[in-house]
């Protein structure tokens, strides 16, 4: 609750008496846990104003109030909350329907007391949203944020503290599962790729289509059922397709159809389509020469092709530093062109290729 902490400044309060200023904390509905017979909220909390906005124009007042916490302290708050997720393992290796609670004494111990049942961690990905606008106001090209206070250093370390906690948070959004049933119902990931639809699909080239596709990667679950990715994978390789020349978009792609593959069935996609595409553009990608050198220059030499760029402040979202970015890069590639290499064409086109192929033979 604390991450996304707001704090508001009133006027006379008839409570404190006249001439005194009135100080309201906001706290906004992180998650929450859910047992068989347990259901622990997070919480609204904070003089009575709840999470929930029933207006646009109490959300847009909701993300424009400042941070309860400044920004070195949100900064030191954020690293513990990375180092509870992430890097010091004690949730890394959890899932969200495996958090023990002891329901009295320490569970370590044997002598002190049992551990209850396991219990559900559910994170609500909106909340985790609006705390990601705010925090970069700049995601929405409509709106202008409020000058800044700190440095860009301070600045560019707090909202890399809050992608990785939101990368690290995605495990435990809510897809359906409960503690008595374990089948998914993709609520989470339908809900984000409701918001970018429009977006990815019709805005190709704009700062609306990275901000969607950077949305989906950050906030859609890996674990969806194999249902959802079959009905979707085709509309984003169409989307992929339509900006070419873009090593970070498509690096972006890459991870979601990486996520893809653990839990699609076999069969159910095409992916003979995908592998085309991956071998056709690995000479870009990787900088692959296509001819030797020659003194001779009556020949004109084409110039290599330009490439396009995800807009530099959109780039900080997808939380790689320039070295380790490379690296990701073809790391991504080789995962999904082997795992496409060894899958069975369901579609038509590959027909097509073993043609070509035997006639080259002939």
């Amino acid at each position: 609750r604390l991450l996304s902490a707001t704090v508001t400044f009133g006027g006379d309060n008839a409570d404190t008496g006249a001439g005194q200023k009135k100080v309201q904390l906001h706290f906004d509905d992180m998650g929450k846990l859910l047992g068989h017979d347990l259901d622990i909220d997070g919480g609204g909390g904070g003089g009575g104003k709840g999470c929930t906005m029933s207006t646009p124009a109490e959300l847009e007042q909701r993300l424009s109030e400042p941070f309860a916490l400044p920004s070195p302290a949100r900064e030191a708050l954020l690293n513990v909350a990375v180092d509870i997720l992430a890097k010091k393992g004690w949730l890394l290796a959890v899932s969200n329907a495996a958090i023990a609670v002891p329901p009295r004494g320490d569970c370590s111990d044997p002598k002190a007391g049992t551990c209850g049942p396991a219990l559900v961690l559910v994170v609500h990905w909106r909340a985790l949203l609006r705390m990601l606008i705010r925090t970069a106001p700049y995601l929405d090209e409509h709106q202008a944020g409020l000058p800044p206070k700190d440095s860009s250093s301070r600045s560019s370390a707090v909202l890399q503290r809050t992608v990785e906690v939101i990368r690290s948070c995605r495990r435990f959004f809510d897809q359906g599962i409960s503690p008595t049933s374990n089948e998914l119902t993709d609520v989470t990931a339908k809900s984000v790729w409701e918001m970018v639809k429009d977006d990815v699909m019709c805005h190709s080239h704009s700062n609306a289509y990275f901000r969607g596709v950077i949305f989906l990667y950050l906030f859609c679950p890996s674990r969806c059922s194999s249902n959802f990715y079959q009905e979707l994978l085709p509309i984003w390789l169409e989307a992929w397709n339509n900006v070419d020349r873009c090593p970070e978009l498509d690096y972006l792609w890459m991870v979601m159809f990486c996520r893809a593959r653990k839990h699609i069935l076999p069969g159910a996609f095409d992916w003979g389509q995908l592998r085309r595409r991956l071998l056709t553009q690995c000479g870009f990608w990787l900088q692959i020469p296509l001819g030797g050198s020659s003194s001779d220059k009556s020949f004109p030499v084409a110039a290599p092709p330009r490439l396009r760029s995800v807009p530099a402040r959109l780039k900080a979202f997808v939380g790689s530093d320039k070295y380790q970015e490379g690296i990701d890069f073809v790391r991504k590639l080789s995962k999904v062109l082997v795992f496409c290499i060894g899958m069975h064409d369901t579609n038509t086109g590959t027909g097509g290729e073993e043609k070509v192929l035997k006639e080259e033979e002939n």
